[in-house]
């Protein structure tokens, strides 16, 4: 995943990909309705001209984008993460 992506999650900015509805990224997007993913030119543009009259869309794919970030890479979850692994590694040691 390109790391601007997480820059953007964590400001609570909606992202809008173009590329393709398998890719990891695009999952992702969909799956937790931070964004929007299009594949053709057209659709972006009907996608812009949509949003252009219902702006409380983007607030409300802002709201789920920062929510994400923060339920799945905030700093705390990271550092939960990686307890769990040094705990795991020195009790194997033992």
């Amino acid at each position: 995943m390109p790391s601007r992506i997480f820059t953007y999650l964590s400001a609570g900015k909606p992202i809008t990909a173009f590329i393709n509805k398998h890719a990891t990224l695009a999952k992702i997007i969909i799956e937790n309705g931070c964004g929007q993913v299009k594949e053709t030119q057209e659709e972006i543009v009907k996608l812009l001209l949509h949003l252009i009259h219902n702006k409380n869309e983007i607030s409300n794919k802002a709201e789920l984008s920062k929510a994400f970030y923060e339920y799945q890479f905030s700093n705390k979850v990271f550092l939960s993460k990686y307890l769990k692994i040094l705990k795991k590694s020195i009790l194997e040691d033992r």
